[in-house]
């Protein structure tokens, strides 16, 4: 099945860009992660160029597997966890992961992940923060998530516990699906209308990306939080 991909990642008003991405092409898979790094100053940007580099080499000519997966996201916790040289730097993490047969994906934090399929949201990652509990529980509109001063009171983030849980979903791919994954500083300036609305009007990931990139770009201040994203199509002619 044919692929389109493109990615971005601005520094935004801020000092350093603590966002990392990268895709990856190998033997018949597509690893695509986005990490948002914490702690300000070089701090986060080390930590999350970190994490892309632990799970991208655990994964490294291996098949697609919800163990391996959970493995690799586990090592970089370890490493930011306990390893001395990054004294307790925090990332948050979205991994997707696939082949021809399927798809895993995998988030820790509020770095998202988004499928889409005939004009509707097929998956949409949840966030770990208090913010996103409230939802769930109905205290809080969905709609309402975006600009809630809560909405960066994490649950989850890699190297903030000896442990860490992500989640790890397996999904189906069709030809025509599409995929983002993106740092909250992204998501927080552009709804998810705004996302199928710009992907129906792109043939190729890249010119959905450009679009969404307009519309977030257009809603942020002077001191707006780095923002990166990753957009996937499948099934292109």
């Amino acid at each position: 099945m044919r692929k389109s991909s493109a990615y971005y990642s601005e520094v935004g008003g801020r000092k350093n860009n603590e966002d990392s991405q990268v895709i990856v092409e190998s033997g018949g898979t597509t690893l695509a992660i986005v990490a948002d790094g914490l702690g300000g100053h070089a701090n986060g940007e080390i930590a999350s160029q970190a994490t892309i580099k632990t799970i991208t080499s655990a994964l490294s000519q291996k098949e697609v597997s919800i163990y391996a997966l959970k493995e690799a996201i586990e090592a970089a916790n370890e490493l930011l966890a306990h390893d001395k040289t990054y004294g307790g730097m925090k990332s948050t993490v979205a991994v997707l992961w696939m082949n021809s047969s399927g798809a895993l994906a995998a988030n820790v934090g509020d770095t998202r992940i988004y499928q889409f399929r005939d004009g509707k949201i097929e998956y949409q990652s949840r966030d770990h923060t208090l913010l996103q509990l409230e939802v769930i529980s109905g205290e809080v509109d969905p709609r309402d998530v975006r600009k809630n001063p809560e909405r960066n009171c994490l649950l989850r983030a890699l190297g903030a516990k000896d442990e860490v849980k992500a989640d790890i979903v397996e999904i189906s791919v069709h030809r025509g699906d599409a995929f983002l994954l993106c740092s909250d500083g992204f998501w927080d300036n552009i709804l998810e209308e705004e996302m199928l609305e710009t992907l129906s009007d792109s043939s190729m990931a890249s010119d959905w990306l450009k679009r969404m990139r307009r519309i977030a770009k257009s809603r942020m201040d002077e001191n707006a939080d780095n923002h990166t994203a990753i957009a996937i199509r499948l099934g292109e002619r």
